[in-house]
This record gives structure tokens, sequence and C-alpha cells, in this order.
């Protein structure tokens, strides 16, 4: 955990990936959407997720189950609402 946040400290940019603040394990990604008033914390800094985590390939195949099937776009956005998956889109049309 330790050489993570090291890693992260390094990175010079605005938009870097950051700790939640309640729980430490979790990472959270944001941007210039931060600066919205009217959103959830979720919506403004969404969790990062591995791509190939067992966890991912679940939380997937839940929403594609939950939203009727639909389609790898619709799916991928309304997923982006909460988490925020690295190589989404190819994941997405596995």
């Amino acid at each position: 955990m330790e050489r993570l946040r090291k890693l992260l400290a390094e990175v010079e940019t605005d938009e870097d990936p950051d700790f939640d603040n309640e729980n430490n394990s979790i990472i959270r990604v944001g941007g210039r959407i931060s600066y919205v008033q009217s959103l959830t914390l979720d919506q403004k800094h969404p969790m990062l997720l591995p791509s190939r985590h067992i966890v991912t390939r679940l939380l997937i195949r839940s929403f594609h189950e939950r939203h009727f099937h639909a389609g790898p776009l619709l799916g991928l956005s309304l997923r982006r609402q909460k988490y925020w998956f690295v190589n989404g889109r190819p994941n997405v049309n596995q």
C-alpha cells in the first residue's frame, strides 16, 4: 500500500488517482467534473477497478443482466456513474 502511495505521489498532474478519505484501500479518479456541485461523490470521483479482476467481471455481468442486456456503450456509461474500469470498453465487449 505504501509503494502505491509513493508511486501516485510521483505523478505530477491535477487529475491523478487519489485515495478515498473514508477507506484508504479505494482509489478514486477525478478531474474537472469535481467542480460540479450537484453530483454525488461516486459520480465526481468513480472508484478505479482493475481490468482483469474477478470483481470487475462480476460487476460487468451484474450491470448487463440488471439493465436487461443493454448494449456495450450504454452499459459502460451506466457503470461509469460509480466505477471507472481500466480498459473499460474492451472488457465490456468481451
